[in-house]
């Protein structure tokens, strides 16, 4: 309950984050390891998938999924004030005995770079955007036929890595500084997960929140970022660390849909715009 609960608390700046994963930089400039993250005009998507499950000790367990389900087209979910919409993006692929397939080129669609990356602006000092003009697209999760979802990600006690796939129509440069935010909050605000009941101590559903500095350089085309975060549950303190490049330890993992809703309740109704990052895939 607890490692779970505060996985989901640090996401509030990733949620935000989400829609747009940044690069950062070790404060020196230039990107932070993780290889090159340009992935060409078209994207292929390979791999094992799993499935996951919880311990009784609250940490992630993985199986080997060995069927085969059909992946539909991709798309990209806004949440605005008032409503969500999925914009349709394209592609297409499936599993088979457990093996991902799926290839998507040019977006059949594409937003403005601010829409995809703006959000971002309060989590950093100095947030800029360069083009302003340009035109890109987010894919993080393929929805399988009958109810299900695919992402890649990786979790244990105290870390986490999020891969998120980005399209832009020109080469793009999003910059900004490091910062730490604390948040403070009460129980009801996450509607239940903070269940105090079950806490030895104080329920704590605050924490203090840091993200680096950034310099992420995104080629025309698509791009793959992976976002790190690493918490101490006993200060409640979160440190994000998003650089270009593959995960080398994610793994594709298959869920059912309300699996990946119950990580994300309680924080639709305090962002403003519910995707990505703080899924925290977690």
């Amino acid at each position: 309950m607890k490692n779970r609960f505060f996985i989901v608390g640090i996401l509030v700046i990733v949620l935000v984050f989400g829609m747009a994963v940044i690069g950062c930089d070790d404060g020196n400039g230039g990107d932070n390891g993780g290889g090159s993250g340009f992935m060409g005009t078209t994207l292929n998507l390979n791999g094992q998938v799993w499935t996951r499950d919880w311990d009784e000790n609250d940490n992630p367990t993985y199986e080997r999924f060995t069927g085969s389900r059909t992946i539909n087209p991709a798309t990209y979910h806004i949440c605005g004030d008032d409503e969500c919409i999925d914009i349709i993006i394209g592609g297409s692929g499936s599993i088979i005995n457990g093996q991902l397939s799926f290839s998507i080129g040019t977006p059949s669609e594409l937003i403005s770079v601010q829409e995809v990356f703006g959000m971002n602006a309060k989590s950093f000092n100095n947030f800029n955007i360069s083009p302003s003009s340009a035109r890109a697209v987010e894919l993080d999760i393929l929805y399988i036929s009958g109810g299900e979802e695919l992402d890649k990600r990786i979790s244990d006690s105290n870390t986490s890595e999020d891969v998120f796939y980005y399209y832009v129509d020109r080469d793009v440069t999003i910059t900004g500084s490091g910062k730490t935010t604390t948040h403070e909050c009460d129980c009801i605000e996450y509607n239940g997960y903070c269940d105090c009941e079950e806490w030895e101590e104080q329920c704590h559903c605050g924490g203090t929140y840091i993200t680096r500095n950034l310099n992420l350089n995104l080629k025309t085309g698509w791009n793959v970022v992976t976002v790190k975060h690493e918490w101490n549950e006993r200060n409640n303190t979160s440190t994000m660390t998003v650089s270009t490049g593959d995960s080398s330890r994610a793994r594709w993992i298959l869920y059912e849909y309300d699996d990946y809703s119950m990580n994300i309740q309680g924080f639709t109704e305090n962002t403003e715009n519910v995707r990505s990052f703080l899924r925290s895939k977690h």
